[in-house]
């Protein structure tokens, strides 16, 4: 018959055994947050906000609303409509840091 001293120790080592099998399985769907990808990725992004940034409030003022806009310009905006679409789906799959 074990003792409660064994039973917690080997409680404690399944529990650890365990626990450290979790952390070492990496889920394959997930995009952790210290992937290289990612990171390239979210510098891309960052680039992307800061020329909507400046070019929104640019068209607003300079722009006539009735004059259309040259094909360049166009498929400018339509490219980064679909990276930020990409990007809110990107950020389904992400993982973060709870700290």
């Amino acid at each position: 018959m074990l003792q409660s001293s064994q039973i917690k120790r080997k409680s404690q080592q399944l529990f650890r055994k365990n626990t450290q099998r979790k952390r070492a399985r990496r889920k394959p769907y997930l995009i952790y947050p210290n992937n290289k990808r990612k990171l390239l990725w979210d510098f891309w992004i960052s680039i992307i906000l800061l020329y909507s940034c400046m070019e929104i409030p640019y068209n607003e003022v300079f722009h006539d609303d009735f004059k259309e806009d040259s094909l360049l310009v166009m498929i400018l905006g339509g490219l980064v409509d679909l990276f930020f679409l990409i990007d809110i789906i990107v950020n389904f799959f992400s993982a973060y840091r709870d700290e």
